[in-house]
């Protein structure tokens, strides 16, 4: 479960949020609670991912609790990132 993103794509969408107002992003990409802050989190995301030289990430639909519990009960395994290094 899961998207995987690159950083390519991401700033693509950084510019895509950073160009539209919020009531856009509620219509058009139906991001419900998340409208407001999604540029502030894509932002934070892509220099993140800089800072760590991850070229690509998976963004589960079904959240962070999510994906901290399966880290935790041994199931880190299923997730995978590629760096630089």
């Amino acid at each position: 479960d899961g998207f995987r993103f690159s950083v390519q794509s991401l700033q693509k969408w950084q510019n895509v949020f950073a160009t539209t107002t919020v009531e856009e992003k509620l219509k058009k990409y139906k991001l419900g609670g998340r409208a407001d802050i999604i540029f502030a989190g894509t932002t934070i995301l892509i220099e993140v991912m800089k800072m760590y030289g991850f070229n690509e990430v998976i963004i589960s639909s079904k959240g962070v609790r999510f994906g901290v519990a399966r880290f935790l009960l041994g199931a880190s395994d299923k997730f995978s990132f590629s760096g630089n290094s």
